[in-house]
């Protein structure tokens, strides 16, 4: 399987996808989309977003400019022309999920200008990232991976160095370190999109287990813990130890549930 981002066997690792890489667009604080690599977004019944009698549709997303990878090679829209075959190639894995799976065809006119054609009408085809996730169509290095891809040699690719310790994205921190199941360090990039962080370094820890988390949180070792580092209960112990001191702040996030489906069906005769 050809991972879409940096990750780690066990750990959720939705915030450091978005801190080492960029797409198209992305939700903001306010889980409001809005334009990230791309100038604007596509609006339905506008030239940028046309639907066909048969159903089929087509985006166009035109790339900011100016914009480059974490080694300085200008970000091209056939970039995403590779992303979309890496994707979709079955053998890698992903090719079943939205939106990678509705996608017909992407074509680079010049290298600025994105063309994804759709087999059918798709709702979110206007906001790639509309789950909040940097995972449904970055755009990947053609430069780095076009060679090896070409080569069809799956589990080779899957093993490539870029998808670990020589990753290469666009986002607002360049990978320096990462060892693989520990931890990941990033500089911050300058030439980033958004403009420079204002951070300077990070160090992402991966912390399976949540008590540990909350202890290293408690103690001054680490300064957030994100995606599932904690749970419920160990949120409340914090808010508690924080609370007389004005220590640090809790944001809630529902991300398990539980749900009753009812099904009926026609009975058979």
């Amino acid at each position: 399987m050809a991972p879409r981002g940096l990750g780690s066997a066990a750990v959720a690792t939705k915030a450091s996808g978005r801190l080492f890489n960029a797409a198209l667009d992305l939700i903001d604080d306010r889980n409001l989309p809005r334009p990230y690599l791309a100038e604007a977004l596509p609006e339905l019944n506008t030239d940028p977003w046309r639907v066909y009698p048969d159903g089929r549709m087509e985006t166009t997303y035109r790339l900011k400019p100016n914009v480059t990878w974490h080694d300085g090679t200008a970000l091209s829209a056939e970039d995403f022309m590779l992303a979309w075959r890496v994707y979709s190639q079955p053998e890698l894995g992903n090719a079943a999920a939205p939106p990678v799976s509705l996608m017909e065809d992407v074509s680079a006119p010049d290298a600025r200008t994105l063309v994804i054609r759709w087999r059918r009408a798709y709702p979110q085809a206007g906001v790639l990232q509309a789950t909040g996730k940097l995972t449904d169509f970055p755009p990947l290095p053609r430069h780095v991976l076009q060679a090896p891809f070409d080569e069809a040699q799956w589990e080779a690719f899957a093993a490539h160095p870029f998808w670990t310790r020589e990753y290469l994205g666009l986002g607002p921190y360049r990978l320096e370190r990462w060892d693989p199941g520990a931890s990941i360090e990033g500089a911050a990039f300058a030439n980033h999109v958004g403009g420079r962080p204002k951070i300077d370094r990070i160090r992402i820890i991966f912390t399976p287990d949540s008590n540990t988390a909350l202890a290293n949180m408690l103690s001054g070792n680490i300064q957030i813990a994100v995606d599932n580092a904690i749970f419920f209960q160990q949120a409340l112990t914090a808010k508690q130890e924080w609370a007389p001191n004005a220590g640090g702040n809790i944001l809630y996030t529902t991300d398990l549930y539980r749900a009753t489906y009812i099904s009926s069906s026609a009975p058979t005769w």
